[in-house]
């Protein structure tokens, strides 16, 4: 597969996840008003959605799960995440965007580690 279909599926999958994220995260800032709590369990709520396609679509369909290829995932995505919530979290307390703009900076960081680090770490099948 090209990487152009990667990326397109890549894409298309992040969009699903980062609307999980998203609804999650909004609803937790509205409801509690934190922040930090909001954009961390919204990255976690597109976690596992982001896994189950990428190895099944994305990625690597007919290579078999294995310990090593998860805990690659949790990595890239650990970092992925650490930063997307960082990112909303000083984007508010230091420059006082608005809760929408600090997720949408935070989810472009995430977004362009998950893919690099999925593609050259995670589903590498060379």
């Amino acid at each position: 597969m090209s990487i152009k279909t990667e990326f397109l599926r890549f894409i298309i999958t992040g969009a699903v996840s980062n609307l999980i994220n998203f609804v999650i995260y909004t609803l937790l800032y509205i409801f509690f008003g934190s922040i930090l709590a909001a954009s961390t369990f919204g990255y976690l709520g597109g976690l596992g959605y982001s896994y189950l396609l990428g190895r099944m679509w994305v990625f690597s369909p007919s290579i078999q799960m294995n310990s090593k290829e998860l805990l690659m995932f949790i990595v890239v995505y650990a970092v992925g995440g650490i930063g997307m919530v960082t990112i909303i979290h000083f984007s508010e307390v230091i420059f006082r965007f608005d809760y929408r703009l600090c997720w949408f900076l935070g989810a472009v960081f995430a977004a362009l580690n998950n893919f690099v680090g999925s593609k050259l770490l995670v589903f590498n099948t060379k």
